[in-house]
């Protein structure tokens, strides 16, 4: 420095000690944001170095160092006498790990605002503490990899998260995941055990999906599909699909598939389907059924083995194995039967009855086609017509006799067959009103006689002859049944 700038520099300390001296001796010091400043300073080098000092404060806010978090009274007044806080005051929560730094934007007493710093951790990983993350941009960053992924305090194990822009996305998980809120505009893609409930304790199943309030809530049994409020919510059968309000729920058996409100809620057979409002509901250890329809076999317990459709069919059914049973309120009253064939609205509305066959469109006690399986009995309440030939079984005789109780059980033909001795009829049995039957003389050989009105025969037969007839050579006579006994009408 030259002598001349020396002497100018000189000079202008000397003025500003002038200036300030008196203001300096004459005042007290006063605190501003932790620093010592004149307080009602005089004259205008005493204003201006105050002023200054302010400025320099004001840049430079104080930091504080705390084992807490700030709140509203971290505030200017000092409320919660951790220290006053200004604007851009850093506070330091020695409490965290690591240490959490927050910014004050408001240092309104009682109202101060705070906003947390990003920090990172060891290995590089960013901590968010509390704090919402909010853009109105995309983050369009490379893919978030690791072996977990921390979302408040569920941690997804992921193996890849995609760019979070919209995207299509695919998340992989080893554990339980929970949405509060989920809008899919697109198809979604679940694997493993999937939960959309509220209130749901599933206990440990394997590859189960559980959709609706209490659906599977405490199921235990593997693939199960749960869908409706309270469906399958105590199930423990294996592989079972419930969907309706309480269908399945306390079910039991595996392979179930009911659908409806309540359909087999009680169920504890095996491989059984329901479908249908209340349908199965009562159902218990009765297997392999199949029902379809509003109320069907509502009463049903323990039979096995039915296909019962129609609303109301089989209604009051409580017992009772390999029925078909097919129209609304067809078998409707009968509470035990089995091995019958009923089809048609309200048909066989009242049979108990074993191995019975109703086909009509009534509850009518004369149907239209009725059968017995275990008599090899069908009657048909009508006319019959048909097209083509109709043939019925035939019955063959060979024995001298006189035999007077040739069954003819569905016969239309009675074949006598002479060539070993002479055959005498004297009567038949199984006969039953309309039939008609044509007894042939299939020999040369010996004699074939019919005896009228023989009087020791189940039913009696009765010739135009009004006596015995006998043929010696081919031939044979048409006889028709009333019922009781048999009429003929022709050679």
């Amino acid at each position: 420095m030259t002598r001349m700038s020396r002497l100018a520099a000189y000079l202008l300390l000397s003025a500003l000690y002038a200036l300030t001296l008196p203001v300096a001796l004459g005042a007290g010091l006063s605190d501003y944001r932790g620093m010592s400043i004149i307080a009602s300073p005089t004259g205008v080098g005493g204003v201006a170095l105050t002023n200054n000092f302010k400025e320099l404060a004001e840049r430079t806010p104080p930091v504080l160092s705390v084992g807490a978090a700030p709140t509203a009274n971290s505030d200017s007044d000092n409320t919660d006498t951790n220290g006053a806080c200004y604007l851009g005051t850093r506070w330091v929560d020695t409490s965290d790990a690591p240490d959490a730094i927050y910014h004050c934007i408001d240092p309104t007493p009682t109202a101060a605002v705070w906003v947390r710093q990003v920090t990172a951790t060891t290995g590089g990983a960013i901590d968010l503490g509390s704090e919402a993350v909010t853009t109105t941009g995309a983050i369009a960053a490379g893919a978030i990899t690791g072996t977990s992924f921390v979302i408040g305090g569920d941690t997804l194990t992921t193996t890849e998260w995609g760019y979070l822009d919209g995207q299509d996305q695919a998340i992989a998980t080893t554990s339980s995941v929970v949405f509060g809120g989920l809008n899919v505009t697109g198809p979604l893609s679940l694997d493993g055990t999937v939960v959309l409930a509220t209130d749901n304790a599933d206990t440990g199943s394997t590859n189960t999906t559980l959709v609706g309030k209490d659906a599977g809530s405490s199921n235990s049994g593997s693939y199960t599909t749960a869908v409706g409020n309270g469906a399958a919510d105590a199930n423990t059968g294996a592989r079972v699909t419930a969907v309706g309000y309480g269908a399945g729920g306390a079910n039991t058996g595996h392979h179930l598939t009911a659908v409806g409100y309540l359909a087999g809620a009680f169920n504890t057979g095996a491989e059984n389907t329901f479908i249908g409002h209340n349908c199965g509901d009562t159902n218990t250890s009765g297997a392999y059924n199949l029902f379809l329809g509003e109320n069907c076999a509502t009463a049903h317990l323990t039979g096995s083995y039915n296909v019962i459709a129609g609303r109301s069919a089989a209604a009051a059914l409580q017992s009772g194995s390999n029925n078909v049973v097919m129209g609304a309120g067809a078998a409707g009253t009968g509470t035990t039967f089995a091995g019958c064939v009923v089809i048609g609205r309200s048909a066989g509305n009242a049979n108990n009855t074993d191995n019975r066959l109703y086909i009509d469109n009534s509850s009518t006690a004369s149907p239209l086609i009725y059968g017995e399986f275990d008599n090899n009995i069908i009657t048909i309440n009508g006319d019959l017509s048909t097209t083509g030939r109709l043939y019925g079984g035939g019955a063959t005789v060979t024995a001298a006799g006189p035999t007077n109780d040739v069954d003819v059980s569905g016969c239309n033909v009675v074949y006598i067959d002479t060539v070993g001795n002479d055959i005498t009829i004297g009567g038949f049995t199984g006969g039953v009103a309309g039939q008609v039957i044509q007894v042939v003389r299939t020999r040369t050989a010996n004699k074939a006689t019919l005896e009228h009105n023989e009087g020791t025969g189940n039913q009696d037969i009765f010739l135009v002859t009004e006596g015995d007839d006998e043929l010696e050579t081919y031939g044979g006579w048409t006889l028709v049944c009333n019922g009781t006994h048999w009429y003929e009408v022709g050679q």
